[in-house]
């Protein structure tokens, strides 16, 4: 792997930099290594660790993916109120089954593609000197590729705006 000089001031346009994670996403489904959902090692999302353990199924491991969250969140935050509390409890029980549970009944299954899980604008820079984009800062995992259109902080927590929250 190479340093690669990267221009600070703007963005490339979508188009422009969504063709490389789009191929790979698309070139590597159905390729996991273990035919599992998950990644060998540790991964981080910025500075947080993510839970990465192998499961067969997609709805389970997102599932355990979400409690992870859910619960880290709450160690740092504190206590949920009585109402996230309940949130919390059906989302886990009754909003993921009904969402994830169609995709993976009646015949149905998803295939883990590897996906680059932390595409935002602040991770995609024009290289130093030219006008194609660069991104950074993977939080690779065979998943769902279509997971990254689904939240992992499903709701601003406590009253705390979501662009404000600090999670650490």
């Amino acid at each position: 792997m190479d340093f690669e000089e990267m221009n600070n001031e703007d963005v490339p346009d979508a188009e422009a930099y969504m063709a490389a994670p789009a191929a790979l996403q698309l070139r590597s489904l159905g390729q996991s290594p273990t035919g599992k959902f998950g990644f060998p090692v540790v991964t981080r999302f910025a500075n947080l660790k993510q839970f990465n353990d192998w499961e067969s199924s997609w709805q389970v491991w997102w599932t355990n993916h979400m409690k992870y969250i859910l619960e880290r969140e709450e160690k740092i935050r504190g206590q949920h109120t009585e109402k996230n509390a309940k949130l919390v409890a059906d989302y886990i029980s009754k909003v993921l089954p009904r969402y994830l549970s169609p995709l993976e009944t009646g015949g149905r299954s998803v295939q883990p593609a590897l996906c680059h899980t932390d595409l935002w604008p602040g991770n995609v820079k024009f290289k130093a000197g030219s006008d194609s984009g660069i991104i950074f800062d993977a939080n690779a995992l065979w998943c769902h590729g279509e997971s990254m259109a689904i939240p992992d902080y499903p709701w601003p927590t406590q009253g705390i705006p979501a662009n404000s929250q600090k999670w650490s």
